[in-house]
């Protein structure tokens, strides 16, 4: 993935889950066969696009906080590919 493929906001390796089964744990310790799961979650509420900035700042901060979980998750796709082989697409 390049680098202008890559979505912003988004959290980093080192950020804690917001919420969920692994609330407050690095997200690089999270596995990869949970991003899957929640990446469907994610797209089906509707969090699957990188909103203007206009719009992101009147979000909510958990929906912000989905935005940048699944900006995460789009951005980590070569790695969890690795993991999962290519099930996360």
């Amino acid at each position: 993935m390049t680098k202008q493929d890559k979505r912003n906001p988004c959290f980093e390796d080192t950020s804690l889950m917001v919420f969920g089964k692994y609330k407050n744990q690095l997200l690089q310790d999270i596995p990869a066969s949970y991003f899957r799961w929640l990446k469907d979650i994610l797209e089906k509420e509707g969090y699957n696009y990188n909103p203007p900035e206009k719009l992101y700042n009147s979000m909510k901060s958990f929906e912000q906080d989905k935005v940048k979980l699944y900006n995460y998750i789009w951005n980590s796709q070569d790695a969890l590919q690795m993991e999962l082989g290519n099930d996360i697409v």
